[in-house]
């Protein structure tokens, strides 16, 4: 049925409640109103609207129980005895239920003398059925935002612990995570990817090497070149770090990150030999931070070797080890000055203040 906007068409919409079609234009209109509601106050107050525009009572409200009606009760109670004083002929009170819980009143008034006839309270009851529901739903999705907001509360201060613990046994795996992200995320940014793959890379880049707390602090931090053996016993970092965070339900693939961001596309890398596709995105681009990082920083073992040799190490890998579009956005990073690490902004401003 089309929306009627004349008052003759709203006078013959008022009169013809024994109509289905105005209860299902109704119904319609307040799922329209359920879906677009961000609150329960501003749910109400289109409910009323609704009411006084397009069935052409005088005055609508609803009274709500419960919290929400604390912050608007006095108000409310003002608004209705402004509009009662003007002598109303009629009114209409139905609850507003979900089940056996009463979470408010609807209060309908009209200036016509018996208006709210048996058919006519009908449907308003029925109607007040699909109010509820929405409050309902309204509800539910209230508490599962406050929840989702509590665990990722809950996920961030495990990351943060994670990464004070790491700054304080290895500050200089710590430094190195932190410039890792830095330039995963500028890569990640102009690769186009959206805001929560992009949170998601953060938190992935960020404890890509939590599993080296597992690693002697005399392995990791010795001057000279590292062993064979000491190798073996660095290598499976990537699986201990993944194990670590196993239990934790990130709503990104945070532990594949981790467990994959020493895999290569031909296959090559480990832990477990990973070829093209098999390897996540994300994971892919901390590949390419890491070896950048790696080889232009200092390390214990040896001094740096300068972001050129970085470059020229990717450049080379291009295509077999390094995925080729990555490899070609952080090359032209670099290459067109639109990243440096000394101006760049430090993930640890906002999880660690």
């Amino acid at each position: 049925m089309k929306e009627r906007n004349s008052d003759t068409e709203i006078k013959k919409l008022h009169l013809d409640f024994e109509n289905l079609d105005k209860l299902n234009y109704l119904t319609k209109r307040l799922q329209s109103v359920i879906m677009a509601a961000e609150n329960e106050i501003e749910f109400f107050a289109n409910i009323s609207n609704l009411f006084m525009d397009e069935c052409g009572y005088k005055f609508a409200n609803i009274k709500i129980i419960g919290e929400e009606s604390k912050k608007e009760g006095k108000e409310s109670a003002k608004i209705e005895n402004f509009q009662l004083k003007k002598n109303f002929e009629s009114n209409f009170s139905v609850p507003i239920l979900y089940g056996s819980s009463r979470m408010g009143t609807l209060n309908l008034y009209s200036d016509r003398k018996n208006a709210f006839k048996k058919d006519e309270r009908n449907i308003l009851e029925k109607l007040a059925g699909d109010i509820a529901y929405g409050f309902y739903i309204l509800r539910l999705k209230k508490e599962r935002d406050k929840a989702l907001k509590s665990h990722e509360e809950a996920l961030l201060n495990t990351i943060k612990a994670f990464v004070t613990t790491m700054r304080k046994r290895d500050p200089y795996t710590a430094g190195h995570q932190q410039r890792v992200t830095e330039l995963a995320l500028a890569i990640g940014d102009k690769m186009g990817l959206d805001k929560n793959r992009i949170e998601g890379l953060r938190i992935g880049a960020m404890i890509h090497d939590i599993g080296k707390i597992n690693i002697p602090g005399e392995i990791l931090n010795r001057p000279g070149k590292i062993t064979r053996h000491e190798f073996e016993i660095i290598k499976p970092h990537s699986q201990l770090g993944h194990e670590i965070i196993e239990g934790l339900n990130f709503p990104w693939p945070v532990g594949k990150m981790i467990l994959q961001h020493h895999e290569r596309i031909d296959g090559t890398g480990y832990p477990k030999g990973l070829k093209g596709d098999e390897i996540i995105t994300e994971a892919k681009i901390i590949a390419v931070a890491d070896v950048v990082e790696a080889i232009s920083s200092h390390r214990p073992y040896r001094v740096a070797l300068g972001i050129q040799a970085a470059l020229t190490e990717i450049k080379n890998r291009k295509g077999s080890s390094f995925d080729s579009q990555i490899v070609d956005i952080c090359v032209e990073l670099f290459e067109k000055q639109e990243f440096h690490w000394e101006n760049s902004h430090s993930f640890l401003e906002n999880i660690t203040a």
